[in-house]
């Protein structure tokens, strides 16, 4: 599963030999998440055939709010 690291966390999580416990903090800080907006867009997009602006039509989640990246992150966590 792929990670995503502030610029300034780059080399430690690049360097060999880390302590587990080092390891696992950088990827507990969700701050690199902020600035980011999850869209949740409808399985259209799932088809490689589909090739328009419908792939990235905005839809609502089930209880009609508009998701963000902090919600859909605490959700897979969970």
């Amino acid at each position: 599963m792929p990670i995503i690291l502030e610029p300034k966390d780059y080399e430690q999580w690049l360097q060999l030999n880390q302590p587990k416990e080092s390891m696992l903090a950088l990827l507990a800080n969700d701050s690199a998440y902020d600035d980011m907006e999850a869209i949740p867009v409808s399985n259209f997009v799932n088809n490689q055939r589909h090739n328009g602006p419908e792939c990235i039509e905005p839809v609502s989640l089930h209880n009609g709010s508009p998701a963000t990246l902090k919600k859909v992150v605490s959700v897979l966590r969970c």
